[in-house]
C-alpha cells in the first residue's frame, strides 16, 4: 500500500510492528550482532534466551529480530551477516538503520521530519 500525502501530513501504513526498544546504550551493537550471527535457521526464542543474557535478547528481538509464535525466523539481515561472514561496514549500516526504523518515534522523524516535502528547503 503506497503512502500519500493527505492534509499536509504524511501518513504511511503501519508496515512494521509497533517495537518499544529501550533506546539505553547498555548494548553495543557488536553483542546483538554475536546474537543474531548465532541464528542458522528459524530457532525457538527459547534456544537463544538459555544462549545469551536475557536482556540482550529482549533488545535484539525489539530491534532486530522477527519473531512469530516463539520462532525467530532467518531473514535477510541474517542472511545479509552470513553471506558477509563477520561484522562489516554494510552489516553495522544495516543494523543501525533498523534499530532506527523499528523504533516508531525514529521512523517518525526519519519519514516526517528529515523526507519531509520542507526538509530541503532549511538547507538552501
Amino acid at each position: 500500500m503506497p503512502w500519500s500525502l493527505s492534509n499536509n501530513r504524511s501518513e504511511m501504513p503501519e508496515a512494521l510492528p509497533q517495537f518499544e526498544a529501550s533506546l539505553s546504550k547498555y548494548f553495543r551493537v557488536e553483542d546483538h550482532f554475536d546474537l543474531v550471527a548465532s541464528i542458522s535457521h528459524d530457532t525457538p526464542e527459547s534456544e537463544l534466551r538459555a544462549r545469551f543474557d536475557t536482556d540482550l535478547y529482549v533488545t535484539a528481538r525489539a530491534r532486530y529480530l522477527i519473531v512469530k509464535d516463539k520462532i525467530v525466523f532467518r531473514d535477510k539481515l541474517i542472511d545479509l551477516i552470513h553471506e558477509e561472514g563477520g561484522f562489516t561496514e554494510r552489516v553495522k549500516m544495516v543494523m543501525y538503520f533498523l534499530f532506527m526504523f523499528r523504533d516508531p518515534r525514529y521512523r517518525q522523524f526519519i519519514c516526517q521530519v528529515v523526507g519531509g516535502k520542507h526538509s530541503l528547503r532549511a538547507l538552501f
